[in-house]
């Protein structure tokens, strides 16, 4: 249930007579459910650069909602309301994380804008692999403050484990 996103990726699972959507319908930010649950420090890694579109509400959101809407009244207004808190909630992460004030206290690490080409049906190789090598390099400098060049390599179909 996880995954299941109506019309991206199937119908509600259902599991013990009640249907399962992917939370991330309904939670703008995982950071919500970390502070609510009483969590002091909390590490947030971003998949979506700065510039994303988690925060517009896209012909694609619209018809999730409409489909929301069908299996279950009131979860359109829900899904649109997450939708337009995601980037309130995510500029509090990164000021949190960059001032390192409040709490709980914040490590915010994500890709800079631009940095690769690798969106939600990404299959190209290349294009993942550098993807990995922002992300690695991202990491690095999160936690040691120095940027450093990352030189992965994809492994050898021949390669031996």
């Amino acid at each position: 249930a996880s995954a299941c996103i109506p019309l991206v990726a199937g119908p509600p699972v259902i599991y013990h007579g009640e249907r399962f959507i992917d939370g991330g319908v309904l939670l703008s930010h995982p950071y919500l459910a970390a502070k609510e649950d009483g969590c002091t420090h909390i590490l947030v890694i971003r998949t979506r650069s700065e510039h994303s579109s988690a925060g517009r509400l896209t012909v694609g959101k619209r018809l999730i909602a409409q489909r929301l809407e069908r299996l279950q009244p009131g979860m359109k207004a829900a899904m649109i309301s997450t939708i337009n808190e995601y980037d309130r909630v995510a500029a509090t992460v990164s000021n949190q994380s960059k001032t390192q004030t409040g709490t709980p206290y914040v490590l915010d690490v994500a890709c800079p804008a631009g940095s690769h080409q690798v969106g939600r049906f990404t299959q190209d190789r290349a294009a993942i692999y550098q993807g990995m090598r922002v992300a690695y390099g991202a990491m690095i400098e999160a936690i040691t403050g120095t940027a450093m060049k990352i030189l992965l390599r994809p492994a050898s179909l021949e390669e031996s484990p």
